[in-house]
């Protein structure tokens, strides 16, 4: 599974959409989706309601999406993320708060997934601290072909620079992730 990120500033649906197609070729991101069968996009939920500066518009992924299911409408397309900071707040509820629910009416393709309640598979990496256990949903092994990562540009206390990696923190089901934060750097790092 290979992931790729994509920062646009705040447009309308239509703006959004045009970035995003023109965008798609450049990047490789056309070529990939029309062999892609799965694809998994993992917004930014750290609130548990939208907030600016915070959270991933969802008016962002429905472009996203609906670039994506252009390019390819067998395409299965897998929004989700994982509960997190101690769970502090339901991320099915986020979903819903948000309106990420309303993307799979809009899109039959579409499937919202809180990677907390699905099955995981637990990986041994290789770091340069030594061997460390963590999991990981099945579902990026079984029927993901790449991801894509939708962050938000923010700082983060207990890493320097992480870019887009630290959104994909979010992908691990565990409700104390955090816990491996300190390991962020190495983990990342990884080969």
């Amino acid at each position: 599974m290979s992931s790729r990120t994509i920062l646009v500033d705040s447009l309308d649906g239509k703006g959004l959409q045009v970035q995003i197609q023109n965008a798609s070729e450049p990047i490789g991101l056309k070529k990939d989706t029309k062999l892609a069968k799965a694809v998994f996009i993992k917004p930014n939920l750290t609130y548990p309601v939208f907030k600016k500066g915070v959270t991933t518009q969802v008016e962002f992924v429905q472009s996203l999406v609906s670039v994506l299911t252009n390019i390819n409408p067998n395409l299965k397309v897998y929004i989700g993320e994982g509960e997190g900071g101690y769970n502090s707040f339901s991320m099915s509820e986020a979903f819903k708060n948000m309106g990420f629910f309303e993307l799979e009416k809009e899109f039959p393709q579409v499937k919202i997934i809180n990677l907390s309640n699905i099955q995981s598979k637990e990986v041994e990496l290789d770091t340069t601290r030594g061997p460390y256990k963590i999991s990981l949903p099945q579902i990026f092994f079984d029927e993901i072909d790449f991801s894509i990562s939708c962050p938000v540009p923010k700082v983060h206390c207990m890493t320097k620079v992480s870019l887009s990696y630290k959104n994909q923190w979010g992908c691990l089901p565990d409700i104390m992730r955090l816990k491996n934060h300190y390991m962020f750097d190495y983990i990342i790092s990884t080969q």
